[in-house]
C-alpha cells in the first residue's frame, strides 16, 4: 500500500502528472524509496494511463526497468506534444 495518494486528473497527461508527482516529492521533503515511489504511481494513475501501462507490461518489469521506462515514456510524450504545439498541429 502507497504511503501517500497522488492522483492523476482524468485528462492529465502522464509526463503532466509524472512530473508534478516528482515536484511534490521533492518539495516536501519526502523520502521515498523506489518501490514506494513505483507503488505511489500504481494506485494513483487513472483508468487510461493503467491500461496504457498494463499494455506495456508495466508491472512485469524490475524497479529500476519501470522507473527508467516512466521517465523515458514522460520525456517522449513532452518532447512529442512540444513539436505538435509548435507545429500547429495540437488542438486541446
Amino acid at each position: 500500500m502507497a504511503v501517500l495518494y497522488f492522483l492523476q486528473d482524468e485528462n492529465e497527461y502522464l509526463w503532466m502528472y509524472f512530473d508534478r508527482l516528482n515536484n511534490f516529492i521533492a518539495q516536501h521533503c519526502y523520502c521515498l524509496g523506489k518501490q514506494k515511489i513505483l507503488n505511489v504511481i500504481n494506485e494513483g494513475l487513472n483508468g487510461e494511463t493503467r491500461t496504457f501501462l498494463q499494455y506495456f507490461m508495466f508491472l512485469s518489469k524490475t524497479i529500476d526497468e519501470a522507473l527508467g521506462w516512466l521517465n523515458w515514456v514522460a520525456r517522449d510524450t513532452y518532447e512529442f506534444e512540444n513539436i505538435m504545439y509548435a507545429s500547429g498541429m495540437f488542438f486541446s
